[in-house]
């Protein structure tokens, strides 16, 4: 009985972008620290081990992809396929391109610290490779500073801005982070400042402390050190929100995390990235009062430093002696010299290095901490991120690696060549993996009504026009009725003319159904659906939902 209950009814009204209403004022949910903690802890040590057999891990991962023909679709995405505008994701370059300057404007909001006074500090990191601080600046905001061990010439700080300014640009809830130049002798420690001791519990935190944490980040040498300052502009800290479940008595937390596609296709941007440790620890909830003491919760996404590979917990630079020559491409190993080589060309198979573009896999690629919605992730969750990920384009992509203060010219270079060509990849794998037409309109001509569409493969040329064929035919929206034979075309275009308009009733949902061969294909694609219905003179479309199956 349940095989035949229709999968995907049109629930949502025929527009293509949406909000969700997930910001009704509820009572703050309760605050679990010990929870928080044994999450963090969790996440780095056992929940490895655990993962080997379980659904979070790579081979479980792999259990549900053998097991599951079909994976449980997203429970977030309306009738086009679309996530909602929500508490955890606001459609960006997904809704349209960004312009670089609207790119790099959005990722200065809010400022840096006070170049002048005294800067608070409030709490501390003092145990384990990365220090970090929380400070109040002289005009009362509040940050979270972070450094990177002496010695990475700016490339630990550059992986968190790059990767900052891609997600927010994206859509993803970050925090904003910005390059600063920290005198540490304008660090003043708070009265009531705290620490966490050996032990994890919350100790006071003492000068000897913060001096500790200022030997270590300026090798002793205390002065000026460049830190990244984050800042997130709204209320209360509830701790980490987790990747699967949904957090108790948020009555706005409908949807199981794991079933959410931002966070299921978040792999696919932790892929273009190389972050390998995407887990619950680094990411936080925090609580916005909206009527007295009510409000809603803020999902974001925050700490970088496992962006590039983990650059934010290597103590030097790797050196060029961990690698082996292999052709021209290993020349890339230069990266971790600083002295790479002038001639771009001869990167072009980049096999080695924090970003290597040359033996990246986007389809095998996963990271070294599991994560549980990512086990969940299916082909439309991938073409949805990779969808967004193709939109930016080269000019932006070096606007953001010039924005994050690499101290080495060969770095900056290496890092955007990198990017640029692993975003490549992940768009010609993951449009490989579905029909991948986007962009469906309605338009009205003298002849009748036309659905154009665009062929994303052929777009950024993974794909030539030439060769490239497209069929399509009219049916009912249960394939009851075949109201036109498929009808084969170069074009990307359906056309219904008057004739065909007259067989459908105004009180019935149709299906256009589009298909794709390129050459040297056997069979035709999987069908992409376009549902419609009598609109006026013409027809208006109501959803799309791509298949998986030769239908």
């Amino acid at each position: 009985m349940c095989a035949c209950v229709a999968k995907k009814p049109l629930y949502y009204p025929a527009v293509r972008w949406m909000r969700d209403d997930d910001r009704r004022a509820i009572e703050m949910p309760p605050v679990n620290q010990r929870e928080a903690q044994i999450l963090a802890v969790d996440s780095a040590t056992y929940r490895q081990l655990e993962g080997l057999m379980g659904t979070s891990g790579a081979i479980g991962a792999e259990m549900v992809n053998v097991a599951s023909g079909s994976k449980q679709e997203a429970l977030d995405v309306n009738n086009f396929d679309e996530v909602a505008d929500s508490t955890w994701f606001e459609n960006r370059m997904g809704r349209r391109r960004l312009s670089r300057s609207d790119i790099l404007r959005e990722a200065s909001v809010g400022g840096s610290p006070s170049p002048e006074g005294a800067i608070l500090v409030m709490a501390g990191k003092t145990q384990g490779k990365v220090q970090r601080l929380f400070v109040m600046d002289g005009r009362g905001r509040e940050y979270l500073l972070r450094f990177e061990p002496p010695g990475l010439r700016g490339i630990a700080n550059g992986a968190e801005i790059v990767s900052s300014m891609i997600l927010n640009a994206a859509g993803y809830h970050v925090p904003r982070d910005h390059l600063f130049d920290l005198d540490t002798g304008r660090l003043t420690l708070a009265k009531d400042a705290r620490t966490r001791g050996k032990y994890g519990d919350i100790v006071p935190m003492t000068r000897h402390d913060l001096d500790v944490i200022v030997d270590k980040v300026t090798g002793g040498r205390g002065g000026r050190i460049r830190a990244v300052a984050s800042r997130i502009d709204v209320a209360e800290y509830m701790g980490p929100f987790s990747f699967e479940g949904r957090r108790y008595k948020d009555t706005n937390d409908r949807v199981p995390h794991q079933h959410r596609r931002e966070l299921r296709a978040y792999k696919v941007f932790c892929s273009w990235l190389n972050m390998t440790s995407p887990s619950s620890a680094r990411t936080a909830d925090m609580f916005v009062r909206t009527e007295g003491e009510k409000g809603y919760v803020m999902h974001y996404i925050f700490d970088f430093g496992s962006a590039f590979g983990g650059a934010g917990s290597w103590e030097r630079l790797p050196d060029s002696d961990q690698f082996r020559e292999v052709g021209a491409a290993t020349r890339a190993a230069d990266v971790f010299t600083l002295g790479l080589h002038e001639d771009d060309a001869s990167y072009e198979d980049d096999e080695y290095g924090f970003l290597n573009a040359g033996s990246f896999k986007p389809g095998s690629w996963s990271p070294s901490v599991p994560n549980e919605a990512f086990a969940y992730m299916n082909r439309s969750d991938g073409f949805w991120a990779a969808r967004i990920i193709m939109r930016f384009a080269d000019e932006d992509i070096d606007a953001i690696v010039d924005k994050a203060g690499f101290e080495d010219e060969g770095v900056r270079r290496y890092v955007a060549r990198s990017l640029k060509r692993r975003r490549d990849k992940i768009g010609r794998y993951w449009f490989s993996q579905v029909n991948p037409l986007s962009e469906f309109r309605i338009s009205k001509g003298e002849r009748g009504t036309s659905i154009d569409f665009e062929d994303l493969a052929v777009e950024y040329g993974f794909a030539h026009t030439e060769g490239t064929e497209y069929r399509h035919r009219l049916v009912t929206r249960f394939d009851r009725d075949k109201l036109t034979p498929w009808t084969r075309t170069s074009q990307t275009r359906v056309e219904l003319d008057a004739e065909t308009l007259s067989l459908m009733n105004r009180d019935r949902v149709y299906v256009v159904k589009v298909q794709t061969k390129r050459p040297g294909d056997e069979w035709w694609s999987p069908s992409v659906y376009a549902y419609l219905e009598r609109y006026g003179d013409g027809v208006r479309l109501l959803g799309l939902r791509r298949r998986y199956g030769l239908h």
